[in-house]
């Protein structure tokens, strides 16, 4: 089983991050940015979470939410 294979290999090495108090409006611009679909959200410098394509769809853009006034805590 993964013979020689190294997680360095075929893991990210730029994580994209912002602190748990940025806007989701903002998360979505960093992800359109990237070009990616999710983003780790920090207290500090410690990880408290994610937040995906399909939390903003999911529990901003079909319920109705205001983008930049919600913060990413709030719905990852």
């Amino acid at each position: 089983m993964g013979a020689g294979l190294k997680v360095g290999d075929v893991m990210t090495k730029h994580v994209v991050s912002l602190q748990e108090d940025a806007s989701v409006h903002q998360a979505a611009c960093l992800m359109l940015k990237h070009n990616i679909s999710s983003i780790v959200v920090l207290r500090g410098r410690q990880v408290k979470g994610m937040i995906t394509e399909g939390d903003i769809v999911r529990k901003v853009v079909a319920e109705g939410k205001d983008a930049e006034n919600t913060p990413v805590h709030i719905i990852m």
